[in-house]
Parts: C-alpha cells; sequence; structure tokens
C-alpha cells in the first residue's frame, strides 16, 4: 500500500517532536523562571540596601485606585530585620504614556534610588535622560516631607525638589509624581510589614472608654466654639452642599446674639476615606477649634496622628485668607505643618478644614 509511506512519516515525525517537547519544555521553563527571578533580584538590588531575603515572597500588594495597583517589596538583613522597602507603581505618565517606576527606600522611607522599567516609549536623548545617575542623584535622601520643599518640578514651582531634564519637563513631572506617590504608599503601609515599625504597647481595648457621637459632640462642641450661654446641639442646621455632600451647622450664641458657628462635614479622602471634621469659628471668620470624630480608618500610629490636640491648636486664629489650604511640605504659602509620618492624612485634614471654613462663611446666614 504505497499511501502507507508518506502518511506514516510525517506522522513518525510529530510524535517524536511532541516527544522532546514534553522532555525540552518543562527545563525551558525552568530556565526562563530562573532567568526572570534573577533579573528582579538585580532590579532590586539596584534600588535596595544589601539584603538577605528574596523580597518578591514577601511581596504586599496594594491598590491605588482607578484600576492600578502597586506591589511593595521589604528588604531584610541575614537576622530578619527590616532594611528598607521597594516600591513599584505606575507613574503618571509621561510623554511617550505609561511609565513604570520601582523606587527604593531605607528603613526611615528615604530614597536611596530607582530605575524605569522596561515598557516605556520616552523619546531617546531626551525623556530617557531620567534614567542617568546624575539625574537620578537628585532624589537620594529625601523623604516624603521636605521642609519648605515640594514634590514638583522647578519649572512649576521655585521650591520644588526636582530640577527638570531641559527639553523632557513632562517626563520630568512624571518621575517626580512617581516617586512621591511610592513614598506615600510606603508611608500607608509601612505598618503591615512585620518588623518595619517598631510597635508601642496597645492600651487594653477594654479599658478604653467607648465615646458615642452625642458625648462627643456635647464635649467638643463647647470645646471648638467660642464663649457661648446656649446649647450649640439642640438647634443643629442640615445643609445640603450638593454632589451627595453634607454638612450641618451648630450656631453658638451669647446672651442670644450668635457669636460663632460650628460645622460638622467629611474632609476630602485620606488614605482611609474621608475623616469627619467638626470645625467651630468666630464672627470674624478665625477658626476657634477643630476637632475628629471618632470611626475614621486612618492608620493607627500614623494617619490618626492627625487627632493630636497640638496639632490641631495649629489651625485656631486661621482664616479662609491665612494662606493656601495645604500643608507647608507641600506649599510654602500652606497654612500649618503636616503631621510627621501622616502626610497624606494630614492634606485630607487641611483641605477638610479650609473647606469646613467655606461652608461656615457661605451658609452662616441660615443661623443668624
Amino acid at each position: 500500500m504505497k499511501w502507507v509511506k508518506p502518511v506514516a512519516v510525517p506522522a513518525a515525525i510529530a510524535i517524536a517532536s511532541a516527544g522532546l517537547l514534553c522532555l525540552v519544555g518543562p527545563g525551558t521553563d525552568a530556565r526562563r523562571l530562573a532567568a526572570d527571578r534573577d533579573h528582579e533580584l538585580a532590579r532590586l538590588r539596584a534600588v535596595l540596601p544589601a539584603f538577605s531575603n528574596e523580597p518578591a515572597r514577601e511581596a504586599i500588594e496594594t491598590d491605588l485606585g482607578g484600576g492600578r495597583k502597586a506591589i511593595l517589596y521589604p528588604a531584610r538583613g541575614p537576622g530578619g530585620e527590616f532594611l528598607g522597602l521597594a516600591v513599584e507603581l505606575p507613574a503618571p505618565p509621561g510623554y511617550g504614556g505609561a511609565v513604570t517606576l520601582l523606587v527604593g527606600m531605607d528603613a526611615g522611607l528615604k530614597v536611596i534610588d530607582y530605575t524605569v522599567l522596561p515598557g516605556h516609549a520616552e523619546t531617546p536623548g531626551l525623556g530617557t535622560r531620567v534614567f542617568e545617575d546624575a539625574w537620578r542623584a537628585q532624589f537620594r535622601g529625601k523623604g516624603l516631607v521636605e521642609p519648605g520643599r515640594t514634590w514638583k518640578v522647578q519649572r512649576d514651582d521655585p521650591d520644588g525638589l526636582v530640577d527638570q531634564v531641559t527639553g523632557a519637563t513632562i517626563t520630568s513631572r512624571s518621575i517626580a509624581r512617581g516617586v512621591e506617590l511610592a513614598l506615600m504608599t510606603a508611608e500607608s503601609r509601612i505598618r503591615e510589614i512585620p518588623g518595619a515599625v517598631v510597635e508601642e504597647p496597645e492600651t487594653d481595648q477594654a479599658s478604653r472608654p467607648v465615646v458615642t457621637e452625642e458625648d462627643f459632640l456635647r464635649e467638643n462642641l463647647d470645646r471648638v466654639l467660642p464663649a457661648h450661654d446656649n446649647r450649640p446641639a439642640g438647634k443643629p442646621v442640615p445643609i445640603d452642599l450638593g454632589g451627595g455632600k453634607n454638612a450641618i451647622l451648630y450656631p453658638a450664641r451669647l446672651a442670644g446674639a450668635l457669636v460663632g458657628v460650628a460645622v460638622e462635614m467629611e474632609s476630602p479622602p485620606g488614605y482611609g476615606g474621608p475623616i469627619r471634621l467638626l470645625v467651630g469659628a468666630g464672627m470674624d471668620g478665625a477658626i476657634t477649634g477643630v476637632a475628629i470624630f471618632p470611626g475614621h480608618k486612618e492608620n493607627p500610629g500614623y494617619g490618626d496622628r492627625v487627632e493630636d490636640e497640638a496639632w490641631l491648636a495649629g489651625f485656631v486664629g486661621k482664616t479662609l485668607g491665612s494662606g493656601v489650604w495645604k500643608p507647608r511640605a507641600e506649599d510654602p504659602a500652606g497654612v500649618v505643618d503636616a503631621v510627621s509620618g501622616a502626610t497624606v492624612s494630614s492634606r485630607a485634614v487641611v483641605a477638610g478644614v479650609g473647606d469646613a471654613l467655606a461652608v461656615i462663611g457661605e451658609y452662616k446666614v441660615k443661623v443668624e
């Protein structure tokens, strides 16, 4: 049968090839995985202190919103001590589009170095100058808060930390904002990394008094408002701010005359979401007190430092015209300093207090 040979030969070749693939395939996959691991370790070693662990095995993924993710890689010494952290995340688009950064920092969350990961489309000789060591050097040793400086390029702000690449301002902005975002992400998640933070002994939860909303209002309305003889919570005035946002006004009166107004409202989101504020002001528009409602979700030991009374006292006497309603680390004209280690939460509270003053100014006629 003459047809057997033409069919049989290709079939035999196909069977033999499949067998070879079965034998070779696993080895090829293993070599590919080993090469990928080596590349990953090489990138991490370029931006981190010398480490003994495999950071990828302890990696933490976090959601940045808008479908964006960040990955945190802890670095440890031979005894398991925390040495630093690398954050891989998408920076804002550069001139050529998507830019992914790997930013390394030490245990104090100061930048060691960064690298731009493959896949970008920045212009050779211009945008790619952000890869050069001489330009990257200006980021080293910088933390999220640098007094009197902002995480902007100097073309946009004379107090900016970053001297932009000539002819590549868009790419320079991308890197500056990306490094800042990496530092913010590290600050917000550092407590989730074992050994990264020396924990203070926790107070026994059972010994902590439970504060009801009514108790909080009764105690803090008196504290944030000017001296008064009425009960401000007795006649609250709800305000619809539009866009699903609401506020409540509480009038303070002395001998029947309006002497101040407090507003209860939410700030813009911190790391754990909006922070509910109680802000009081006198009739001259100056703040007389600020308090933060319990129940927010800012990180214990970090974001919740915005509750510190000494820091909140820094708002007293400020008006809408006192400066820019941002922390001074973000804008030198800012009204107050950020709380160390709680920059993102500080931003939310500062912006929220400014918004509260604006609401009091616009709506206080409703309680007069």
